[in-house]
């Protein structure tokens, strides 16, 4: 999902680098057809520079930077001041820095990240994910001062029962006014 709207920004002229820091199950790289190293755990250890972990894509203005070799310190890694600082280098180069994290009721690094960021958004997976744990996610973040900037609904199905019939039924109220019985118009 970071990916897709890493290339959504590109599209809107941004430039934007997309920063895979989900240190545990790491994907961008696969994504994007890249080496996992040296990538963001390098640069937070001090082994590398920002400018020589920075990857480019086949999309125009998107870079990318790979988690780099899984720590196994995940957490402390994306605390620590070198993300911070980090992230304030890339900010002269970038109109737009998306950091992929993992799912915030797994582990403490999204919540960690959110409070280096302008803002979150988070990607629910629509009927599995329970609402307990949404308001919980929720929560976690604003503890923390993190500014939600709204959830994007993943697995949506259309084709379930119920769902046109429910939108059609508050199109028809909306429009024509509560159903009238045949009766009543005569």
């Amino acid at each position: 999902m970071a990916a897709n709207l890493a290339v959504s920004f590109t599209q809107m002229g941004n430039k934007v680098l997309l920063i895979d820091a989900d240190m545990r199950k790491p994907r961008l790289h696969s994504l994007f057809n890249l080496e996992r190293s040296p990538g963001l755990s390098e640069v937070l250890v001090g082994k590398e520079k920002l400018s020589s972990v920075i990857n480019d894509t086949e999309i125009s203005d998107l870079k990318v930077i790979t988690c780099g070799t899984i720590p196994p310190n995940p957490a402390e890694l994306l605390a620590s001041k070198n993300m911070k600082v980090l992230i304030e280098e890339a900010e002269d180069y970038f109109d737009t820095i998306i950091i992929d994290s993992p799912p915030v009721m797994s582990v403490t690094d999204p919540v960690e990240l959110a409070t280096l960021s302008d803002g979150a958004v988070m990607i629910i997976k629509t009927a599995s994910t329970p609402r307990p744990a949404i308001q919980m996610a929720i929560q976690q973040l604003s503890d923390v001062g993190a500014h939600v900037l709204g959830c994007v609904l993943n697995d949506v199905d259309f084709k379930r029962e119920g769902y046109y019939y429910s939108y059609y039924q508050y199109y028809y109220k909306y429009s024509y006014g509560e159903k009238r019985d045949s009766k009543d118009m005569q």
